[in-house]
């Protein structure tokens, strides 16, 4: 009881804490300046690959004018694939996302500074990216996710796997979910992370709650004893 009270706790300070960061960043953000969005509005593009067990997501956000800010907004999606040894990925067929297998890695660089010219971005404050969609199939090997730069918000759906460790060092809050999922091991450490789990089963729960906010855990079923929670 009291291990479940101090979760529950932690978990509230850390949303409130988070929120008014958020409030806080965004009003310092905007303040003075104009802010648009951009979206990627190209065909998606199927590439396969064999042997993933990693992904790495990273964006070269640094603007070309001091001052203004580039903020890709990511969605990546990790599903269970059709075929053992076999991965694809689902991504945006443009000359700002790149895709590329080193040994068992995955990695997509999104390199968006010439999605708007330096002469525009001196008269904005911030430039939003939208309608970057990935969606990544694997099989119950894949074990490691990193996120880097810029929002993603990551969604695992209906995997079953031994465990699974995602790494985050973003700049933008974002959300983390799990759903439908069944891990021996969950691991997730990073800044600006809001994380959910929904009808998941997971032995051994590791979170740092000072600087993950996390909720509706109440649906994820796990073993009391296995949680290791940073406070």
């Amino acid at each position: 009881m009291k291990r479940t009270t101090y979760i529950l706790i932690g978990s509230l300070v850390t949303i409130f804490v988070v929120m008014v960061g958020l409030m806080v960043y965004i009003t310092g953000c905007w303040a003075g300046g104009v802010a648009i969005t951009v979206s990627l509005k190209d065909e998606m593009k199927e590439g396969q690959f064999n042997g993933i067990r990693s992904i790495l997501v990273f964006c070269d956000s640094k603007p070309v004018v001091e001052g203004a800010q580039l903020i890709p907004l990511t969605r990546l999606t990790i599903v269970p694939s059709d075929t053992f040894g076999v991965q694809t990925l689902t991504y945006p067929a443009c000359e700002h996302v790149k895709v590329a297998q080193v040994g068992d890695v995955l990695r997509v660089d999104l390199e968006l500074q010439s999605l708007v010219s330096s002469k525009e971005m001196e008269k904005l404050r911030a430039v939003l990216v939208d309608g970057i969609s990935l969606e990544l199939k694997v099989d119950s090997m894949f074990s490691y996710v990193q996120l880097g730069e810029g929002k993603v918000d990551l969604l695992t759906k209906g995997l079953t796997a031994d465990s699974l460790v995602v790494r985050a060092s973003l700049e933008e809050t974002s959300q983390v979910r799990m759903d439908s999922c069944c891990f021996r091991s969950y691991d997730l450490d990073g800044k600006w992370l809001l994380f959910e789990g929904n009808n998941s089963r997971v032995e051994n729960l590791y979170l740092n709650l000072t600087r993950i906010a996390a909720r509706m855990l109440s649906s994820v079923k796990f073993s009391p004893s296995s949680i290791e929670i940073m406070l």
